[in-house]
């Protein structure tokens, strides 16, 4: 046998020294296909993956629309949205506003009440206009459309 049919496996431990063992392995006969290699034509590559990326899509989008909202998405879509529709930098400044940003891409069709800004500090006003933006608004809609562009 050559050493690509052998298979380091167990650890054994005599007290002293931790030794590797070397088990014999035979992956296949002379001649033959390894057992577990996977042949496709580019049709079959294909198609599997276009399956794959459906899944992949319908894992985020369950999820997306599933889980409740955590404690500060509001906060972080409020400041994107108002990043992007206002210019206005200074909710949220601690994070880069790309992603932020992305997330409020598709909520721009929408009609949305705005919060008035309260004249609070910069997290507070974040933290809790955010919150007025999500829930005044339809929040479900709101977060399932920014989790997706997030995600994408």
């Amino acid at each position: 046998m050559t050493d690509s049919t052998y298979k380091f496996c167990s650890v054994v431990d005599d007290g002293r020294l931790r030794v590797l063992k070397r088990v014999a392995y035979p992956l296949a006969q002379k001649g033959e296909p390894p057992v577990f290699q996977l042949r496709l034509t580019e049709t079959q590559a294909r198609k599997a993956l276009v399956v794959l990326l459906a899944l992949l899509a319908f894992q985020l989008a369950w999820t997306a629309k599933r889980t409740s909202i955590t404690w500060d998405e509001d906060d972080h879509i409020y400041a994107g949205y108002m990043s992007l529709t206002h210019g206005d930098f200074g909710l949220n400044p601690e994070h880069p506003p790309l992603v932020k940003q992305l997330a409020a891409v598709p909520l721009l069709p929408m009609r949305l009440k705005i919060p008035p800004p309260q004249g609070r500090e910069f997290k507070h006003e974040a933290f809790l206009g955010g919150q007025d933006f999500i829930f005044r608004n339809d929040a479900e809609v709101i977060l399932f459309r920014a989790r997706m562009a997030a995600a994408y």
